[in-house]
């Protein structure tokens, strides 16, 4: 599959829609993008006093196409100053786009479900560092846009960072166009481990069937369980292989694409975990085969799709230009970010 050089000349040709409502504003963290649009685009209300009910009707007034072309060019949406204040006004909010809603299926991260279709971002401690990942990128089912509330805003630090898909691709065809060719002909092979159940307070807890058991119910044995299971992760992902462990934990070995085409923008884009896998062998120290840390835990690091590794010289470039081309978020209580 040939990739183009100038992967974010489509976004110029976006529809430059507006949402009828907002005025649009400057916020701290903003960047200016190679075609222009600033990322993200933030906007409040163009009215003083617009209640909850109001911003729910002016939201499903909205164009979907205006919608989609908003966000397809400046990759997100910073809401501001909106009187969303409990995980049930953020799920009104969201239901109000006349969305489909994503269904986890293979969720490494526990999540605490707070309001329909709004859950908490992981079980792990405040001070836990979540490394820039692409939403369900492990996967080949994935949600179109991820929505982010604030309710609680930080002293300091917390900021979130958001970058351009097709930015980073561009920047890798620049500086290592053999690796970008590599990540087309193989794909990535991402190492996923699941406990036998849930574990608490622990930000990768998601357990077997909490994960890949939607089709478990009450009463079926181990062997039913594990044949749901892989029936399950066949139908996600056909590509991916697994590993049962003696305790009933597994391991999903899932093979993605490297490369993905923006379905609005039809541009290549890195669409991906490598920079958050790649972080969390680094933190256990699994760099290197047989990729066990010290307490004898499997880890390795983002693999090519046919299972050989990646040079780690292109993983510490990825995370490089992903820290050069990030756009720091500095939260402000009752924000919601959109992220296409």
């Amino acid at each position: 599959m040939p990739v183009a050089t100038d992967t974010l000349a489509s976004a110029d040709s976006a529809k430059d829609a507006r949402l009828r409502g907002l005025r649009n504003i400057v916020v701290e963290g903003q960047r200016t993008l190679p075609t222009g649009a600033t990322m993200p685009l933030a906007a409040t209300s163009d009215e003083p006093t617009r209640s909850l009910d109001q911003w729910v009707s002016l939201v499903k007034g909205w164009k979907k196409s205006d919608v989609d072309a908003v966000l397809a060019k400046h990759g997100a949406l910073l809401l501001r100053d909106i009187p969303v204040k409990s995980a049930n006004d953020f799920s009104r909010l969201l239901h109000a786009f006349g969305w489909t809603a994503h269904i986890d299926v293979g969720n490494p991260v526990n999540r605490v479900v707070h309001a329909p279709n709004v859950a908490n971002a992981n079980e792990g401690p405040a001070s836990l560092y979540i490394a820039a990942h692409s939403e369900f990128g492990i996967s080949s089912i994935f949600p179109s846009r991820i929505c982010f509330w604030c309710m609680v805003a930080p002293d300091e630090g917390g900021q979130t960072p958001v970058n351009s898909g097709a930015w980073l691709l561009q920047r890798l065809q620049e500086e290592a166009p053999e690796f970008v060719e590599e990540l087309v002909a193989k794909g990535v092979r991402y190492t996923i481990y699941h406990p036998p159940t849930k574990r608490s307070l622990d930000a990768n807890g998601n357990g077997v069937v909490a994960a890949w058991g939607s089709q478990v119910v009450q009463g079926d044995d181990d062997e039913t369980i594990k044949a749901k299971v892989e029936a399950e992760i066949q139908r996600i992902s056909p590509e991916t292989s697994w590993e049962w462990q003696p305790d009933g934990g597994l391991f999903t070995f899932q093979r993605v694409p490297g490369v993905r085409f923006h379905p609005v923008l039809q541009v290549p884009v890195i669409f991906s975990n490598l920079a958050s896998y790649y972080g969390g062998a680094i933190g256990r120290g699994t760099l290197e085969a047989p990729y066990l840390d010290a307490e004898g835990f499997y880890k390795p690091p983002p693999l090519y799709g046919d299972d050989s590794p990646i040079p780690l010289k292109y993983l510490d470039l990825v995370e490089r230009l992903t820290c050069e081309g990030r756009t720091m978020i500095k939260w402000e209580q009752y924000d919601v970010l959109i992220i296409e």
